[in-house]
């Protein structure tokens, strides 16, 4: 039940179930099998996150797929306004939660409090942290990964541009995201620029 300390799931096989001849398991999966394997409850939970960042990625990219191929420039602009939305409404909620809590609300607290959770799976450099302006760097990312993984690096990018820009403008208005870099454009690394013009 919601609010439970473990999750009440189980899969049920009846005794005469078929047993499925399945093969070898592929490099990919062999790979994101580990991501299942856990020594201590806290890198249970670190990958945990680590997992659903990359699920985030792939329902993003499951839908967007149908919506351009089947509506071309149409579809890809419904999926840009969606991530606007998505991102917007999201940073709006972290933007309430900070300014609920003492400190309230700056740049600094977007990057090291964000959720999705930039800080505590993503490696991240700080490159310059201001009162107004902020960069960083992430070399890898799970979203990155699904992008790769399964060729959709530009979608990748479609992700990063159109949903942070919302994100930091709602979060504090008068900000700006810039993706200096890219992974998904080809780059060594993610560089996010935040600055605030107000």
């Amino acid at each position: 039940m919601k609010g439970d300390g473990h999750c009440h799931f189980r899969w049920l096989m009846t005794p005469d179930a078929p047993d499925l001849d399945l093969g070898k398991a592929t490099e990919l999966g062999e790979s994101l099998a580990d991501d299942y394997v856990a020594v201590s409850e806290i890198e249970g939970a670190w990958k945990a996150l680590k997992r659903s960042n990359r699920l985030l990625a792939g329902h993003f990219f499951t839908c967007a797929i149908p919506m351009i191929e089947r509506h071309g420039d149409e579809g890809r602009e419904a999926v840009v306004a969606a991530l606007e939305s998505w991102g917007a409404e999201r940073d709006r909620k972290l933007r309430d939660r900070h300014e609920a809590k003492s400190g309230g609300i700056s740049l600094e607290r977007f990057v090291r409090e964000h959720d999705l959770p930039e800080r505590i799976i993503w490696p991240l450099r700080e490159i310059e942290m201001s009162e107004n302006h902020v960069v960083v760097e992430f070399e890898d990312t799970s979203q990155d990964q699904a992008f790769e993984d399964h060729q959709h690096r530009d979608l990748g990018r479609l992700w990063y541009e159109a949903s942070y820009p919302a994100m930091a403008a709602d979060y504090m208005p008068g900000t700006t995201a810039v993706w200096s870099a890219l992974r998904s454009r080809g780059d060594e690394t993610n560089r996010l620029e935040l600055t605030r013009t107000v």
